[in-house]
């Protein structure tokens, strides 16, 4: 669902992913989900975008501030969902980045705990004013996709083999090869920038 907030739609992917996260663990993990969303986002088989979009604002209000024209990056995304979990007594605690060679081992262990990932395309580094970016492959199970490229951008895993990633992208469903994934990170950006929220059940 797209905000009709412009800074939502230029910078707030990452606000999106967290609240996506948030909702399926609040669904399918337990917690108070009720002291975060409506019943209609918890329970209802549709939701509305006016309901989908307020608890983003929410969400962004009071757990993830948008830095203009920036967005979150990883350390406030893990402040702002640590403190989520809290809020909705959901055993889970969220840190930003790890290894390059635990990034996908990580990844499947999530996956195969039923917990989506959050991962970023970070930007450009240290060049930040260069355009490499990372293509996106639709999904030929959802026809609103077509092929983009993008970079500076959060989006959340559901599914891995050994080509590509399967993600969600505001709410639809691509694939990132992973090789292209790998040498984007090595030769334009930075694993500090480009990783994952590890989420793991305390």
């Amino acid at each position: 669902m797209q905000s009709p907030d412009p800074g939502m739609v230029r910078c707030g992917c990452g606000v999106v992913a967290a609240q996506e996260v948030l909702l399926y663990l609040c669904r399918y993990h337990g917690g108070n989900g009720s002291a975060l969303f409506s019943e209609e986002l918890l329970f209802g088989p549709a939701v509305s975008a006016e309901s989908y979009n307020r608890s983003l604002d929410r969400i962004r209000a009071q757990y993830l501030p948008l830095i203009p024209h920036v967005g979150v990056n990883g350390i406030g995304l893990i402040l702002g969902l640590n403190s989520a979990f809290r809020r909705c007594e959901l055993p889970f605690s969220a840190r930003w980045a790890i290894s390059s060679g635990r990034f996908y081992p990580a990844m499947e262990e999530m996956l195969a705990q039923d917990i989506p990932v959050i991962f970023s395309v970070g930007p450009n580094f240290p060049v930040l004013w260069g355009r490499a970016k990372v293509g996106l492959r639709p999904d030929p199970e959802d026809r609103r996709t077509s092929a983009q490229a993008i970079s500076a951008h959060y989006m959340i895993a559901v599914g891995l083999d050994a080509q590509n990633i399967h993600v969600s992208s505001w709410g639809r469903r691509f694939a990132v090869d992973r090789q292209e994934y790998d040498r984007y990170v090595k030769r334009f950006s930075s694993s500090i920038v480009s990783n994952l929220v590890s989420i793991r059940r305390k």
